[in-house]
């Protein structure tokens, strides 16, 4: 398995676009920082609907989205780590 952690825009950065058909069913994704403003596009919720996607709560509170992406599951910087152990490969987009 491997995390895919995105951190930058979904819509200004191509990353998100690049880096889609390169994850795996089996895959999951960390969103934080500004890449969390994505998860607001019905759009990308479509695209994202497939994988095990993860939100960093700390970054949820302190862009006070923590309401908005509440269907979200989200990660501490603990179980981030954690989650990190557990990957077999981490790619930061």
């Amino acid at each position: 398995m491997i995390l895919h952690h995105f951190q930058t825009s979904l819509s200004s950065d191509n990353a998100f676009t690049a880096a889609l058909p390169l994850i795996a069913d089996e895959d999951c994704l960390l969103l934080s920082s500004e890449a969390l403003y994505g998860l607001l596009n019905p759009a990308v919720q479509t695209q994202l609907a497939q994988y095990t996607v993860y939100v960093l709560d700390q970054d949820c509170e302190a862009l006070g989205l923590a309401a908005k992406l509440a269907g979200y599951p989200t990660l501490d910087y603990a179980e981030f780590v954690q989650l990190t152990l557990k990957s077999d490969k981490v790619i930061s987009w």
